[in-house]
């Protein structure tokens, strides 16, 4: 069973749950409201700090921090729209 992690809709607390695959609410630990799914933000990878200095080329850690950025600023547009965590709740290609 994976351990996901949950946002209550009515205080916005969120925690870890163990729960089984595809269960998509829990009960919130706070206020005993329903809880909904979310996913955090995972961290950006950076191939030069990983030991790949000789491998990747400027040009290459240019375009991918650019890419980053877009996307970032994308989900940032996004969940200031709709709340934390909705980004990655909207549906496929929204």
């Amino acid at each position: 069973m994976p351990i996901h992690d949950f946002r209550c809709k009515a205080c916005n607390h969120v925690h870890e749950a163990l729960v089984k695959q595809g269960v998509k609410s829990h009960t919130c630990p706070e206020c005993g409201n329903d809880s909904k799914l979310v996913f955090l933000k995972v961290a950006k990878l950076n191939y030069l700090a990983m030991g790949a200095q000789e491998n990747v080329s400027p040009e290459f850690q240019k375009k991918f921090e650019k890419m980053h950025k877009d996307q970032t600023d994308k989900e940032n547009a996004f969940e200031k729209e709709h709340g934390p965590g909705e980004y990655f709740n909207r549906a496929p290609g929204g």
